[in-house]
């Protein structure tokens, strides 16, 4: 018997022990397993009603739990954050455009199209440097050098 077939044979025989086994073990072990076996013993075991009112099973749904409060706590930072930077890049954004037409007059969708691509610490330097700006050509120039 190969340990692929022994493993697969414990598994299906002590479902218990495996599952003891599964709490120790680390998480590429398990992934590993997870691929190999035939996991309705376990399914079964893991629904029986004395397993689910065990400490253990608690636990672990506990653990569980926390574990993906976790990480969608994490994750709504995250996008949080990322909204944030945006949308006071979208800000900058539409001052500088407020500031160029005030200073230069209408500015053509070819210009406006590249200033859409500026990063906020651009946008922010554009804003200090167009009040010396004179036409549209000091704006491209000044695009040029920032975009290459």
């Amino acid at each position: 018997m190969t340990y692929d077939n022994t493993l697969k044979y414990l598994v299906e025989q002590y479902p218990e022990d495996f599952i003891r086994y599964l709490l120790v073990s680390e998480a590429t072990d398990i992934q590993i397993l997870k691929t190999e076996l035939n996991q309705e013993p376990i399914r079964q075991f893991l629904r029986r009603e004395d397993m689910r009112e065990s400490a253990i099973y608690q636990e672990i749904l506990q653990e569980g739990l926390q574990e993906g409060r976790q990480r969608g706590i994490e994750q709504g930072i995250e996008q949080g954050i990322e909204q944030g930077i945006e949308q006071g890049r979208q800000s900058e954004l539409r001052l500088v455009m407020r500031l160029l037409t005030r200073r230069l007059g209408s500015i053509n969708s070819q210009l406006q199209s590249r200033l859409q691509d500026l990063s906020l610490a651009q946008l922010e330097d554009l804003g200090e440097v167009l009040l010396d700006f004179a036409s549209e050509d000091d704006l491209m120039n000044w695009l040029n050098r920032v975009q290459t």
